[in-house]
């Protein structure tokens, strides 16, 4: 490979690394109070990725509770369709409502449009 491709490549995992806090993540851990997740929990729970501390989130979120069912309603679904393709969603937890919408978020790949 050229130099230069991988000093550009070096360059940009660097970046990547440092905007997601990698280094601090493993080295530190980030705690999440065991009491926000379970009641009465002591101590913490040390996340060594994201997707632990996703899922310490989704548990507090749970914890704590809310009004269930949730009923979403979309208005239109297409807009590159004439009228209104409208849905309309039932969810029983705050959790799986972030599921819904980091997959709706993945699916459209930032088409911020849509």
């Amino acid at each position: 490979m050229l130099q230069s491709c991988c000093e550009d490549l070096t360059k940009m995992t660097r970046e990547i690394h440092k905007a997601l806090g990698v280094r601090k993540l493993l080295d530190k851990s980030f705690q999440v109070p065991s009491n926000m997740m379970i009641p009465e929990g002591k101590g913490n729970h040390a996340n060594k990725d994201y997707l632990e501390i996703m899922s310490d989130l989704l548990k507090t979120i749970d914890n704590y509770g809310f009004d269930a069912p949730v009923t979403v309603k979309v208005q239109d679904t297409n807009k590159a369709q004439k009228g209104d393709q409208s849905i309309e969603l039932k969810f029983n937890s705050l959790g799986a409502i972030l599921k819904a919408q980091t997959e709706l978020l993945i699916e459209l790949k930032g088409d911020s449009a849509n």
